[in-house]
């Protein structure tokens, strides 16, 4: 009993903090309320002045703009309406508007017509002059009545003063010559004044709460100890022209506001506390009356924990009662299966021994098992792994046969090789070099130690190993080459050995092969004697012009004179050479233009001119001309051959593709009859029969 006091107290202290707790943060609510309240109501009186200062501001100036379109006012200004008529017109803006203090009318030389009071206007100008000066801009304007009608503020500089309204006073249009530009005649000015402290006044007898209303033109600093809201309030004519901006202040004390907010706290937590303390009286009875039926209840537990006597007891609470009766039942159920749980750990105990025994035999059974089959995987992914590097390396092979192209440049051909050696994947630095006859050396070397020379190789061997690098030589007949591959502390595999070997065949023989065809396409297309091209590669040349379309080329007939006599008179031999030294002074002439140059047939060449070249024409022929030899007799019997030629030119540009030829023939054949016609002036010669 004594812990179950303890634990009263201990519940107690916390209800009490808890009560507290929740009474202050009922507090902070209220209070919060209670000030959004007490803003909510100077916001709203705010807006309440402010709409009313809105609404006297706006009927006043509809009152000055209304009284200013008067007959009478109108009729003043002209002089025909005695005083005291207009002084009532006047009136009857200050009795409309309170707001309004004098009213003063005023002509358009600044003559003041009638005053309602006789306090001066001390915001306009006191002499005609400055007040003529002030609006003669508005007075001398050409009649636009949009610029001449609306109203003007003239602000003052003083608190405890306002502003004046002013209205102009028009007669009607004299003068209309286009209906949407009517000429006003503008005779005076009608002006209205609206004290601050006035409007103040106005603005407050309308607000019964109690708290400060300031209105100025000015900035409005905070009072100290008041809660004040500020706006700042734009006043507009009726013609939406900006009057005046004004500056609303309304305040509380603090002190009122303090009162206010006490008053609602204390109503709000009187009746919370009240209610909150039967609540807890309730609960406290309650909890007392269940912790006297807990302690009985654990008093009967530790009876049975102890295996004391049970003594037949009668709880205040019956559920208490049913569950006494309930763990005196447990207990009996639960020694008769401690019994019985006894007796099977013991089958159990000798059951796991057994267990034990067969898991470790199993689990030597295992690893053994675990071992054989990882030494047998490991075995199997290294020969897959080299299947596979194999075949890698067979697919490479076969994907560079179909790469390799008999038009490829020999550096193309150099880097498809570099890219299958990359695509073997050995992981291994090499050095891969071969140089072809006529072309320059090709090298690609990632080993970064000096490689060593390999000498004295075995007949018959593909590769070679010696101090750590394996070497592969390119058995070719035109050229030397080698693949060197580091060890890098590790033997390769026979089978990718010899699949290297085989690339390393396979390299040797496409460059042969590429040799073979290289030469025999040369001289396929190169004629012989003189190492010009022959007739193919003209008809092939020709054949790629006629079908480009955006090319244009010049094209050169020129035919060596007497081949035929040479021939007859000193042999074959002696037309070879002039065949020959034609060749080289058409090499001569040509050296430095984008051209071609063939020999056709016989004593027949032709030089295909393109580019930007073909503007030199007329200077190639020029050179033409004089890199000729003089002439000399047949009888002759020098052993100087004279090298002479006959040319003939045509420009796709001027002449048809296909007359190209045609029309170069026949330019040259016409200096041919000139040069046999020279030869039988000079020498007496006959020329032979042409074939």
């Amino acid at each position: 009993m004594i812990r179950i006091k303890h634990l009263l107290f201990i519940t107690l202290v916390v209800f009490c903090i808890s009560i507290c707790y929740f009474c202050l943060s009922y507090y902070q609510e209220f209070r919060r309320y209670a000030e959004q309240n007490v803003g909510r109501e100077l916001y709203m009186e705010e807006a309440f002045v402010a709409n009313n200062i809105k609404t006297l501001v706006q009927h006043a100036v509809e009152v000055t703009h209304f009284t200013a379109g008067r007959e009478s006012v109108e009729s003043a200004m002209n002089g025909r309406i005695d005083q005291m008529r207009i002084m009532n017109d006047l009136a009857v803006i200050r009795s409309r508007a309170p707001i309004v203090e004098d009213v003063l009318l005023v002509d358009d030389t600044g003559r003041t017509m009638a005053r309602i009071t006789d306090n001066p206007l001390r915001f306009i100008p006191t002499s005609s002059s400055q007040f003529t000066e002030a609006f003669e801009n508005i007075a001398e304007r050409t009649g636009d009545f949009q610029n001449v009608s609306g109203d003007i503020l003239f602000a003052d500089t003083r608190d405890e003063l306002g502003g004046e309204i002013l209205s102009m006073v028009y007669v009607h249009p004299v003068v209309a010559f286009d209906p949407f530009q009517q000429v006003y005649d503008v005779k005076g000015f009608l002006v209205a004044n609206i004290p601050v402290i006035k409007l103040i006044s106005e603005v407050s007898s309308l607000s019964n709460t109690g708290s400060l209303i300031r209105i100025s033109n000015k900035f409005l600093y905070d009072l100290d100890g008041y809660l004040s809201r500020f706006q700042t309030l734009d006043i507009r004519t009726i013609n939406s022209q900006l009057l005046c901006t004004l500056r609303v202040s309304v305040s509380i004390p603090a002190d009122q506001i303090e009162t206010s907010l006490l008053d609602s706290i204390v109503s709000q937590v009187k009746k919370n506390v009240f209610i909150s303390s039967l609540i807890a009286l309730a609960l406290i009875i309650c909890f007392l009356f269940i912790l006297h039926s807990f302690g009985q209840l654990f008093a009967f537990i530790n009876r049975l924990e102890m295996n004391n006597k049970i003594y037949s007891e009668k709880f205040v609470i019956w559920e208490f009662n049913k569950t006494a009766r309930l763990l005196h039942d447990m207990k009996n159920t639960i020694l008769s299966q401690l019994r019985d749980i006894e007796r099977k750990n013991l089958g159990l105990e000798r059951a796991n021994n057994e267990t034990a025994e067969v898991n470790r035999k199993l689990a030597d059974m295992n690893a053994t098992l675990e071992r054989q089959v990882k030494e047998r995987t490991i075995s199997l992914q290294n020969a897959l792994e080299l299947s596979n590097n194999c075949n890698n390396i067979s697919n490479v092979i076969i994907n560079q046969r179909t790469m390799l192209k008999d038009e490829l440049k020999p550096g193309d051909i150099f880097a498809i090789f570099c890219e299958s050696l990359r695509e073997f994947n050995l992981k291994r630095n090499f050095c891969f070099e071969y140089k072809m006859e006529g072309e320059s050396r090709e090298k690609l070397n990632t080993i970064t130690t000096i490689v060593p020379a390999f000498d004295n190789i075995p007949a018959g061997d593909s590769y070679n190993y010696e101090k750590g690098f394996y070497r592969f030589p390119l058995t070719m007949k035109e050229g030397d080459g080698m693949l060197v591959v580091e060890s890098q502390n590790s033997a390769i595999e026979p089978d990718i050995l010899t699949a290297i070997a085989m690339f390393c065949r396979e390299v040797s023989s496409y460059l042969d092969n590429r040799a073979l065809r290289n030469r025999l396409s040369f001289w396929a297309r190169t004629d012989g004697l003189t190492k010009l091209g022959n007739r193919v590669a003209y008809d092939q040349q020709m054949a790629y012009f006629e079908t480009c379309l955006d090319s244009e080329i010049g094209l050169f007939l020129i035919d060596a004179n007497g081949l035929k006599e040479i021939n007859d008179s000193r042999g074959h031999t002696a037309g070879d050479a002039l065949l020959k030294k034609v060749a080289g002074k058409l090499r001569t002439v040509f050296d430095g233009y984008d051209a071609d140059i063939f020999r056709i047939g016989g004593d027949e060449f032709i030089t295909l001119l393109h580019g930007k070249d073909l503007n030199n024409a007329q200077e190639i022929i020029q050179k033409l001309a004089e890199i000729q030899d003089k002439p000399v007799p047949r009888s002759a019997t020098t052993a100087e051959i004279s090298a002479t030629f006959a040319v003939g030119y045509a420009d796709s540009r001027t002449t048809p593709f296909q007359q190209l030829y045609k029309k170069a023939d026949h330019e040259m054949y016409l200096q041919k009859e000139a040069y046999y016609e020279m030869r039988h002036r000079l020498f007496g010669e006959i020329r032979a029969p042409r074939h």
